[in-house]
């Protein structure tokens, strides 16, 4: 309620949805845990839950004449076990957020890890709009409790969510700030691996029946596939830190290789991929006896890898191993 200048009080909003039902709380009943207004804020809290309790708390402003939620902080613990839960708190606003973790394996529950980071901005949701939830996670539930669906993986900053039906293997992308996904057209069976990029720009999806895999990379703000490549082992291609390049593995069957005789996928070599250009550049060559695998990033200029060498003894195959890493060209 706000005061006007006849001395009188004028609703400020209604909010139907807002608060949790009675029942929502499980075993632990009445999920409202306070309502309060503060300087021009609200703050909600809720709680529930049996053995293992969760809690949330929601706080809203007044903003350019609305009601607006600009923070967030949620977390859960067990009751046998207090010190071993975590709790994150974020700010709607700006999208910095802290997570904190505890854990039961340090006898005084002392904080053993505290994320920092931040998150893109979003469409700040409106207290006539909230349903006591904010979307991702009404978003998450909604698919989760369709046991049709699968492949259920949300982008980093939790703005989208990718999913498969699996009744006629159709693929969708939920926006949370939409009413209803978009399917998206020409995904390849068999999805294997979802893969996100760490700002969520980019969705790979990693799909196949054998170890040479197709991956798309998916634009989740159009739903659109940007491009098509095939590398090998499921799961095994990763985006850069910074978002800017895809890192995989290929084989190559064209020139002759010591264990053509023994296995599939001829010459093994490491790729990058530049996605501001769509260029591949191929940083360690396969060679006849020589196979690069499995690499990762360790950070935005320097990868790491397997270097496999290859043998024949006897009439069979003899593989041979060791770790590397390389800087990668600017």
């Amino acid at each position: 309620m706000f005061g006007n200048a006849a001395g009188a009080y004028e609703q400020s909003i209604y909010a139907k949805e807002a608060i949790l039902c009675k029942d929502c709380g499980g075993v632990y009943g009445e999920p409202l845990d306070d309502l309060s207004v503060n300087n021009n804020t609200v703050l909600v809290s809720f709680h529930g839950g049996s053995s293992e309790r969760w809690y949330s708390k929601y706080r809203f402003q007044y903003r350019d004449r609305d009601w607006v939620l600009i923070g967030y902080t949620g977390g859960s613990y067990h009751t046998m076990d207090v010190y071993q839960g975590e709790e994150e708190d974020i700010n709607l606003l700006t999208g910095d957020f802290i997570l904190k973790k505890s854990d039961k394996n340090d006898p005084a529950g002392k904080l053993i890890q505290t994320e920092k980071g931040k998150r893109p901005k979003r469409k700040l949701v409106k207290l006539s709009e909230f349903k006591g939830k904010i979307y991702d996670e009404t978003v998450i539930e909604r698919l989760e409790a369709d046991k049709g669906n699968h492949d259920i993986t949300p982008s980093p900053d939790r703005q989208f969510v990718f999913f498969t039906k699996e009744k006629n293997e159709t693929h969708f992308l939920w926006n949370i700030d939409e009413a209803q996904p978009k399917e998206i057209i020409g995904i390849a069976s068999r999805v294997g691996h979802v893969i996100w990029s760490p700002n969520s720009k980019w969705l790979m999806v990693d799909s196949g029946t054998s170890p040479i895999r197709t991956g798309q990379l998916v634009d989740p703000a159009s739903g659109q596939i940007i491009l098509e490549v095939s590398y090998i082992g499921a799961g095994q291609i990763s985006f850069s830190p910074d978002n800017s390049r895809l890192l995989y593995a290929r084989g190559s069957e064209k020139l002759p290789s010591v264990k053509d005789h023994y296995v599939e996928g001829g010459r093994i070599s490491i790729i990058v991929l530049d996605l501001r250009t769509g260029k591949e550049q191929i940083v360690k060559q396969g060679t006849e006896t020589v196979d690069y695998h499995f690499p990762k990033w360790k950070d935005d200029g320097q990868i790491s890898y397997t270097k496999i060498t290859n043998s024949a003894a006897h009439g069979e195959l003899v593989q041979t191993d060791t770790q590397e890493t390389t800087k990668l060209d600017e």
